[in-house]
């Protein structure tokens, strides 16, 4: 699918990821401050990237922000939660 996208959308794509791992941060950083309101945030973060990183060719990021997603939903330890996010982060930085 992704060899459907034009390559300029998903260059636009890729522009978004800087903005994507700053929401992550943020909600990271509000981790000890509000668990439940950061955990959210970072769900609906991952639920974004999860649901669009297929359509643009990047599968691995999305299975990353799933992760994310189903480690949140099951009630994963917050350690946990922290090391996938921090993982799914890294897979947003350029190459």
């Amino acid at each position: 699918m992704a060899d459907s996208v034009p390559e300029p959308l998903r260059k636009r794509y890729v522009s978004s990821f800087a903005e994507k791992q700053a929401a992550l941060e943020s909600a990271l950083s509000l981790l000890s401050a509000d668990p439940l309101g950061a955990m959210s945030s970072l769900r609906a973060v991952a639920h974004k990237i999860s649901g669009s990183a297929g359509m643009y060719g990047f599968e691995e990021l999305g299975q990353q922000a799933r992760a994310v997603v189903h480690a949140i939903d099951d009630g994963s330890a917050a350690a946990l939660v922290v090391e996938l996010v921090r993982v799914l982060i890294d897979e947003m930085k350029p190459a």
